[in-house]
């Protein structure tokens, strides 16, 4: 009997919104519809999680500063860029959904 892998478990954490660049909420609606199946939503930080995604509306990345402390795998998506890196805001969903899927595939994530 086949079974199906297991899901991805992210933790999702945006920042205040007080400057916002980018439109976080659709950017993380349009993400979540490209990894349907493939993840689920760990409900907080003392969930056990695979992926901690900061969702920062500016490149500020104020929430990066406020001393979170979960463990895994991060990335942080700041303003128009994912991890630092300059990206179109319309291409960031994709990005971040193959970026996801590829830590299963290289091993980072059991």
């Amino acid at each position: 009997m086949l079974t199906s892998p297991e899901p991805i478990r992210i933790i999702i954490k945006y920042c205040g919104g007080c400057n916002p660049t980018i439109d976080r909420v659709n950017l993380v609606k349009l993400l979540l519809e490209k990894l349907k199946g493939v993840i689920t939503i760990a409900s907080d930080e003392s969930d056990v999680a695979d992926v901690v995604l900061f969702v920062c509306g500016c490149p500020t990345s104020c929430i990066i500063k406020s001393g979170f402390t979960g463990t895994g795998n991060i990335i942080i998506v700041s303003g128009a860029g994912v991890d630092y890196m300059p990206l179109d805001e319309v291409k960031i969903p994709d990005f971040l959904a193959q970026k996801i899927k590829s830590l299963k595939t290289d091993g980072k994530i059991a």
